[in-house]
């Protein structure tokens, strides 16, 4: 029987961690065991409550590691990943390891002889280093370094599952400096969504969200960290507003940044038009009531919320970042702006002002969904898994 082990660096509310929890309970059902593998234990994992009991958990560490205890731990791991695997991290009775999202933890989890699989979840940035101090020199070779350790450690990976074209394209590009290795197979598996639990979650919690039916309302669902540009719906959403716009925008989710995005709204005197609604375990419902979903991110690699806000029939207004771009099929599917702030607030006037466009998207919906079957999804991965 084959024993896999899955790691995650977490199993938090997100994209990537509803489709390992999908993959882990599919994988219970087959005749193999399976072990998750996370960092360390903590009430932040919310998705672990779902994990069938016949998957075994793990963690690294037996609780979370700060300040320096956190700073020595990934140092060691990009010093001396083989010493640590050897003398912390116990393989033994293991056939194959999975790291299912790149990450700091990948080096760890590279040099063994398992047979090894990466599934790449990010898109990397090639950033362009001004240096004007030594304390700023000392960061860049610092990064430079970390950049140069993800690259050896990844190449440890026999195959790489890459979710969008473009992500497959940008770890060529950053991590094989344009060419794969012959003993490398770098592979794209589009994500895919689970129909029944989506419908599910509409059956256990009909309720109409919309406040107000008379005006537009725009939704968001994400994470607040940096790369979601969340500060350019609020840009735009004050511009819109001083031109006369009426209109709602709900935004749901949680994160280190939320408290900053709070002040930034009030400061603004955004209150009465943007609602911060938090962490919301189901929000399919408030998706489906709402006109329109924006994904305002700088880079995306996928998106599973722009496919689910599609067969909710919510319309999605998209930068043009990356794995939002190949599910709209460049904007055959969805409203595909510019990159940028202008971007988000010239496709928010626009659909405002054409209020047949949602319709029109609407019925290309049934459309763009065949192209990310969820059976075929799952019988690609236990193919991948060997299952």
């Amino acid at each position: 029987m084959k024993n896999i082990l899955i790691f995650n660096d977490c199993l938090k509310l997100g994209g990537t961690e509803s489709l390992l929890l999908d993959i882990l309970n599919h994988l219970s059902k087959k005749r193999c065991k399976v072990t998750l593998l996370l960092p360390f234990e903590t009430e932040d994992n919310i998705l672990l409550q779902y994990v069938s009991s016949n998957v075994e958990v793990r963690y690294i560490h037996k609780k979370v590691l700060t300040g320096y205890r956190r700073t020595l731990f990934f140092l060691a791991i990009a010093l001396f990943p083989r010493l640590y695997t050897w003398l912390f991290l116990n393989l033994k009775g293991y056939n194959m390891l999975v790291s299912f999202k790149d990450s700091p933890y990948s080096s760890l989890l590279s040099y063994n002889s398992l047979d090894k699989i990466l599934w790449v979840h990010n898109l990397a940035v090639k950033n362009k280093y001004k240096v004007r101090s030594v304390k700023e020199w000392l960061s860049v070779a610092m990064q430079r370094f970390k950049m140069n350790q993800y690259t050896k450690a990844y190449t440890h990976f026999e195959k790489v599952i890459c979710v969008s074209n473009i992500c497959r394209d940008n770890f060529i590009d950053v991590y094989c400096k344009g060419k794969v290795k012959r003993k490398q197979s770098i592979e794209v598996l589009y994500n895919a969504l689970d129909l029944s639990k989506v419908n599910k979650c509409i059956a256990d919690n009909p309720k109409d969200n919309k406040e107000n039916s008379d005006i537009p309302v725009f939704i968001m669902v994400t994470r607040f960290s940096v790369e979601k540009r969340i500060d350019r719906v609020v840009e735009s959403v004050y511009k819109l507003k001083s031109e006369g716009y009426t209109f709602k925008v709900l935004i749901l989710g949680s994160g280190h940044y939320m408290p900053d995005f709070e002040r930034m709204i009030e400061q603004k005197s955004l209150s009465d038009t943007i609602s911060l609604l938090g962490y919301v375990e189901n929000p399919y419902p408030f998706i489906r009531q709402a006109d329109w979903l924006i994904c305002s991110s700088e880079r995306e690699s996928f998106s599973l919320v722009v496919l689910e806000s599609i067969y909710l029939r919510t319309p999605v207004i998209t930068t043009n970042c990356g794995g939002p771009t190949e599910i709209t099929d460049n904007g055959k599917y969805g409203l595909l702006v510019e990159n940028s702030t202008t971007g988000i607030y010239t496709g928010m006037k626009t659909v405002m002002d054409n209020a047949h466009l949602s319709e029109s998207y609407n019925s290309k919906a049934e459309e763009c969904l065949k192209r990310f079957n969820y059976t075929n999804w799952l019988q690609s991965v236990e193919k991948i898994f060997g299952v």
